[in-house]
């Protein structure tokens, strides 16, 4: 009879995480882009990372987050509050019904939310310049003749283009995984758990390999002529995830120090726990309901929406941002949302639109910093320049314009103006920081 019981269990969980999913995936589906590919290599180390580590110790604790996700959901709602209570969910119906999760698995749903990825695009994007600045030094220290600008290098009459690629951003969130999975082996193992505050310092060092090992990727790339999309790039950079990232993680992980687990004693399953799994189903049900496709997530601006843009026609996009559209001018103004929100990446949405973004460098411009970089698409070819602005700052720091926001209340906008050469770009740049913004 016990057996026939745990049987019901399972088959709960099972039933519980299908319906889930597909009552979410109508929302789901334009926020995930799953696809076969290296990138996605995390679909199959969920199961070797997330893990009952007490069966028979039921907890209600993710009915909270689930709860509090759907709450906010209501006042403001994105599909990243849809997928939390999604996962959240399906973790709840595993502890309510099988045992409790490690404390491996609410990071595993962190890290694979699509914001965690745009994350390290948008705040990679300064690190990869500053990569290829230090390997041309280190490359000039080798008895090389460098001069860098931006991504590119040149080592005599040769340039070698560090694109996002190369920088291996995708690998990132991969990364953090493996260490997860090489955590969660070591404590299966050993059959004991590493301190939080272990876990929260193998992750930084990981953080830290991961830049040291694209770092030595793009000397090696260099240094061997390594060209894109041959096997000798995708080998190197192979190797320098392995002998720089993974190695090193598995060997400092195992001199860390565990503590024993205090196994608990199983309980038998009550019949209350199936009526809050029931609740719970429900509450997810509802908070599908309550999805607005309709909503605008970024309240409109007046200031940014009246902007005196000459010989230029003006259009109100979705989500209120602005587009000026001139003989050879494109600018777009898009509000930026809050601090904690990720924003509009020129470099995503250009992607987005079929073009793809090269040499992206810094450039002073009448003593500001802003990006500028070349747009390609089939035989098109752009110059586009990017930088966040309010009435009192402008910059090109993620950093700095969120701290404005919160230190001194400043309505920020991300200014992108494209034009089909530089002389024209340089002139529309101009125009825009001398207009008014009050």
């Amino acid at each position: 009879m016990k057996s026939i019981f745990i049987h019901k269990e399972k088959w709960l969980v099972v039933l519980g995480s299908i319906t889930t999913l597909s009552i979410f995936a109508p929302v789901l589906a334009d926020y995930f882009n799953i696809g076969f590919s290296l990138n996605n290599i995390w679909l199959l180390l969920l199961p070797f990372i997330v893990k009952i580590k007490y069966p028979g110790e039921f907890s209600y604790r993710y009915i909270y987050i689930v709860s509090a996700a759907i709450s906010i959901y209501f006042y403001h709602p994105t599909p990243f509050l849809i997928y939390v209570a999604c996962l959240a969910s399906i973790y709840g119906f595993i502890e309510m019904n099988l045992g409790k999760l490690n404390n491996l698995a609410p990071l595993v749903l962190i890290l694979i939310a699509p914001i965690t990825k745009y994350f390290f695009d948008v705040f990679g994007f300064p690190i990869r310049l500053m990569l290829t600045h230090f390997a041309s030094k280190t490359l000039s220290l080798l008895g090389y003749i460098t001069k860098n600008e931006g991504s590119q290098i040149w080592i005599n009459e040769d340039v070698f283009t560090v694109d996002t690629a190369c920088m291996g951003m995708k690998l990132v969130i991969t990364s953090l995984l493996i260490c997860l999975l090489i955590i969660s082996q070591f404590e299966k193992t050993r059959q004991r758990s590493i301190s939080n505050l272990q876990l929260l310092g193998l992750i930084s060092l990981t953080i830290v390999l991961i830049v040291a090992s694209n770092f030595s990727r793009i000397l090696l790339l260099i240094i061997f002529r390594s060209e894109p999309e041959t096997f000798s790039h995708e080998f190197i950079g192979l190797i320098c995830l392995i002998c720089f990232t993974i190695v090193p993680l598995y060997f400092v992980t195992k001199k860390r120090s565990f503590k024993w687990n205090s196994n608990p004693p199983k309980k038998e399953l009550i019949t209350s726990q199936l009526k809050k799994s029931n609740i719970l189903l429900i509450a997810l049900i509802a908070s599908s309901l309550l999805y607005r496709p309709d909503f605008k997530d970024i309240p409109f601006n007046k200031v940014f929406a009246e902007l005196p843009i000459p010989n230029c026609e003006t259009e109100i996009l979705p989500n209120n941002i602005i587009k000026h559209t001139g003989q050879n001018t494109l600018i777009y103004i898009k509000p930026c949302k809050a601090i904690f929100r990720a924003n509009h990446n020129p470099y995503i949405c250009w992607e987005g639109s079929g073009f793809s973004m090269k040499n992206p460098k810094q450039f002073i411009f009448e003593g500001q910093e802003i990006y500028i970089a070349d747009l390609i698409s089939n035989n098109k070819k752009l110059k586009t320049a990017w930088w966040f602005q309010s009435s009192e700052t402008l910059t090109n720091s993620q950093l700095l314009w969120r701290w404005k926001s919160i230190s001194n209340n400043e309505s920020f906008a991300l200014i992108n103006v494209s034009c089909e050469n530089e002389t024209e770009l340089l002139n529309q740049i101009e125009m825009l920081f001398d207009i008014s913004w009050k």
